[in-house]
């Protein structure tokens, strides 16, 4: 699994690029919202 962050938006996929991402969205107490 890879991710960029940028601020508080991260965004994670597999290594192989096929996958489906995972974008996160890091809150001020370090919780994330996934969709």
């Amino acid at each position: 699994m890879a991710s960029i962050r940028t601020g508080d938006l991260e965004v994670a996929y597999d290594d192989v690029g096929t996958g489906p991402a995972v974008v996160f969205v890091h809150g001020g107490l370090g919780n994330r919202a996934m969709w």
